[in-house]
């Protein structure tokens, strides 16, 4: 099947997200936005909101008096919000989340208490794990659901360590100052490349008697036809440039389920596999010099540095185990080969005649015929791609 096809847009649904400190109208902006929308598609459904902070309970009045039924879950946990939206799908047009801050916050704390290691914070290894499940519960559905979904997230402040060109410390070294570089959201950090339309709400001072207004700033439309415009006290009409470009009413794709998983089937257990053959194959190496040469100091230990070095070119262990299993087992096998002629009375007077005699024995020792160096070598190098991932 050929993967190229026609372009056409097939975004049919708002995607929207805002963001802001206390009182700058999030929850009043979506809820202009949900209600406006609701009106303009000729909706005859609910509309539903996921209330992390009893927002929905001020706004109510606005859905009454545009006679719009209100469906409200009250909760802050992430495994709820995905049973929310699944819920939304199927009775529903319209879904807004009301902060996205608590169900972050909810995850990441859940984790922290559920680590088997009974661990009080968050390393960078659990990041991963995290990020999954905010993509299974959250991020993909919010993409790929049949809803109108709206988001609305707490602000925080960016900052960034700035030279400070007129200060030194006592030994004349450069002096760092944080320096506030801009805003984000308040919740998993790739939250603010999903939507179409990410809104920054701010609070603004009038200058008259202390009032203030609250101004509305477009920091992301990839329609491109309001990007960067600033609305005080925005309606829904503010936005509906962006929402009439959208595929309303059309066919809707997101972000597929395809994945790359079989590209790597059986990789994880080919891999036990040959690290199961490694320990083996070292135990016996060790095993076997122990055998030969027992003494922890003097000539024997002398002797078992030289075998290593006459068949490997290093006597450092921690690189040895890292050696691909077939010579790790072609070493083990000339061990066993040295013990029994030693047993079968060869003898050498010097470590030169001990290194002749294991290179004889082991120029006779075949090779293993299970997995190449390069296969060994592939798997290796997917195992470390995994851990960096």
């Amino acid at each position: 099947m050929r993967l190229f096809q026609k372009a056409t847009n097939r975004q049919a649904y708002l995607k929207a997200g805002l963001f802001g400190f206390e009182g700058t109208g999030k929850t009043m902006t979506a809820s202009l936005i949900a209600i406006g929308l609701h009106q303009y598609i000729k909706s005859k459904k609910p509309i539903c909101f996921f209330d992390t902070e009893t927002g929905s309970d001020y706004v109510l009045r606005l859905f009454g008096q545009a006679e719009i039924d209100l469906q409200v879950v009250k909760s802050r946990a992430i495994k709820t919000l995905k049973e929310a939206i699944q819920e939304a799908c199927a009775m529903s047009d319209i879904l807004i989340v009301d902060s996205l801050t608590h169900p972050y916050r909810e995850l990441c704390s859940t984790y922290t208490k559920s680590k088997k290691s009974g661990g009080k914070f968050i390393d960078i290894r659990d990041w991963s794990i995290i990020k999954e499940v905010w993509a299974d519960c959250f991020s993909t559905p919010y993409v790929n659901s049949s809803l109108h979904f709206i988001w609305c997230s707490r602000a925080k402040n960016l900052f960034e360590d700035v030279e400070d060109v007129d200060a030194s410390d006592a030994a004349g070294r450069k002096v760092f100052r944080p320096h506030q570089i801009g805003t984000a959201a308040r919740a998993e950090t790739e939250s603010a490349y999903e939507p179409s339309i990410l809104i920054e709400m701010t609070r603004e001072m009038m200058g008259d008697g202390g009032k203030y207004l609250r101004r509305a700033t477009v920091v992301k439309d990839r329609m491109n036809v309001i990007d960067g415009k600033q609305v005080d006290n925005p309606t829904f009409k503010d936005f509906l440039p962006h929402i009439a470009l959208l595929n309303l009413g059309g066919e809707h794709l997101g972000v597929t389920s395809e994945t790359s998983a079989a590209l790597f089937a059986g990789d994880d257990k080919d891999l036990a596999m040959l690290r199961r053959r490694r320990t083996i194959a070292w135990e016996q190496i060790e095993n076997g010099l122990s055998v030969s040469f027992p003494g922890g100091t003097g000539k024997d230990k002398q002797a078992r540095f030289a075998i290593l070095s006459e068949l490997t070119g290093t006597t450092s262990e921690t690189e040895l185990q890292q050696r691909h299993p077939e010579a790790l087992e072609r070493i083990a096998r000339t061990v066993t080969a040295l013990g029994q002629a030693l047993l079968d009375g060869e003898s050498f007077a010097t470590l030169m005649e001990l290194k002749k005699l294991v290179r004889r024995l082991h120029d006779t020792a075949a090779p293993s015929a299970v997995a190449t160096p390069e296969e060994f070598t592939d798997a290796m190098s997917r195992e470390i791609d995994k851990t960096l991932l």
